[in-house]
């Protein structure tokens, strides 16, 4: 699996477009961008700080991309915010998508569910937003051991 950036199409995937209008209508919401957009970039950066927070995890350098793996659950949690700043009635089946993708979320920050990494394609350089590149040094009372994340 790869990392992509969200698209309207994944947020259509779980809002229908009546409640996607609905939001973009709202006074409250009313920019000059796209509301959707905008809750799109910023569910991503929130997913991507969740891995972040996984030391397993290589980031991809692009803004608002995000693991493959993780992209429903993202739009679980999306799709609930919407309907929460709406005051809309949540159903349970949404309040359960909600509920699981911040377990997800959870888990993936704890680590103990960790997502595909992004592996930079060698003609484009390194990565630069990576966890990977920082080793973390462990004092054991005899001698230090360097362990670099992830062991493969």
């Amino acid at each position: 699996m790869a990392w992509r950036q969200a698209t309207l199409q994944d947020i259509a995937s779980t809002l229908n477009q009546r409640e996607l209008d609905m939001f973009r209508a709202h006074p409250d919401f009313k920019t000059d961008a796209d509301p959707v957009i905008d809750l799109i970039k910023q569910t991503a950066a929130y997913v991507r700080g969740v891995c972040r927070r996984n030391r397993q995890v290589a980031m991809s350098p692009e803004e608002y991309s995000i693991p493959e793996s993780l992209m429903g659950a993202a739009m679980d949690f999306a799709a609930w915010k919407v309907l929460k700043r709406l005051s809309l009635d949540v159903g349970e089946d949404r309040k359960k998508a909600a509920e699981d993708a911040k377990e997800l979320f959870k888990e993936v920050a704890e680590g103990s569910f960790t997502p595909e990494s992004w592996y930079a394609d060698p003609s484009e350089g390194s990565d630069r937003d990576s966890n990977r590149a920082t080793p973390q040094f462990t004092v054991n009372a005899r001698r230090k051991i360097l362990n670099m994340y992830p062991q493969i």
